[in-house]
Parts: structure tokens; sequence; C-alpha cells
């Protein structure tokens, strides 16, 4: 379908997008129906990507962001411990800052440090719940695995441990600096 001279500029853009689109996605079926939807779009160019297992941690939580951003960065082991910074050259004491006997590393600080273990202990009694924290790769696959569900206590449960690392983290920082 030729674009029409007559047409205003921005009638020849999308059609011009239309035939750029329909030519470079291979019979795009998004493109081929009577209805365009931007979303099916989206979904065809993007491809299946699988949902991570600790999305709901992340993402639709009641925390603030700048714990649920904290919380990620700890997910991914992108926090700005003493290993990370030694990592990339950078020299400081790989001492922990908050019990004095571990490696500054964020398996140590989320939760093989006595500190924070009992920090996080507290916060489980608090809840409600009866076991002994574990550590950080652990706690992450439980709370993956038990509280997924959209129920108020599942809910209240994903952001007491965003909340709790983002504290742990501001409190290992008040006493490094």
């Amino acid at each position: 379908m030729a674009v029409p001279a007559q047409a205003s500029w921005v009638v020849r853009k999308i059609l011009g997008a239309v035939m750029f689109l329909s030519n470079t996605t291979d019979g795009c079926s998004a493109l081929q129906k009577n209805t365009f939807s931007i979303s099916k779009m989206y979904y065809e160019m993007r491809g299946f990507v699988p949902s991570v297992p600790w999305r709901k941690l992340i993402c639709n939580t009641f925390a603030l962001p700048k714990c649920v951003f904290i919380t990620w960065l700890t997910v991914h082991d992108r926090m700005v411990t003493c290993d990370n910074l030694q990592k990339i050259g950078v020299q400081c004491s790989m001492q922990c800052c908050l019990c004095d006997v571990g490696f500054d590393t964020v398996s140590h600080l989320f939760f093989d440090c006595p500190f924070s273990t009992n920090v996080w202990g507290v916060v489980l009694k608090w809840l409600g719940i009866n076991r002994r924290p574990e550590k950080w790769e652990n706690e992450l696959q439980f709370v993956v695995m038990k509280y997924k569900a959209k129920s108020g206590f599942h809910q209240i449960y994903r952001m007491v441990v965003s909340i709790t690392v983002y504290l742990l983290w501001r409190e290992r920082n008040g006493r490094k600096f």
C-alpha cells in the first residue's frame, strides 16, 4: 500500500511506520489483524522472557521504593560491600562493622552476621513466625516459595523483608562511614 501524497505529514509518518514494521518483522501477527494492539506488538518484538522467581519481592510491594531498590541490589549481589569494592581495585577494611567478626559481604551481612541475625530473629518473632533466621540465599528462597500469594500477611511479610534489608544496610553504612 502506497502512502498517499495528499495525506498530512502525520498520516504519512504513521503509514510509513506501519510499512516499515511490516517489512522488518517478517509478517508480524500484530500488524496483520484489523485491530492493532501496542501491548501485543511489544510482546511480539520483545520475545518470550521468563519471569524471575523473586519478582513478587520487588514488584508490586508496599515497601518504600528506596527499600525495594536496596533489596533489588541485594538480590543481584550488587551492594557496595568491601568484597565488591576490592573486586574493582578499591582497598578497604574487609571486617564487618556490625559484629567485628566476619567479612563485609552480602551473604555475611544478610544473615550470617550475629547482629543482623538477631535483628531478623526479633522481626520474625514480631510477625509471629517461630523459626530461626537462615542465610540470605535460604531466606530469599523461603520468601519466594512460601510467601508468593496476594493475601495480606504475605504482602506484609514481603514488605518487612525489604524494609529489614534496607534498615540493616543503613545501619551498616552509619557505622562504616
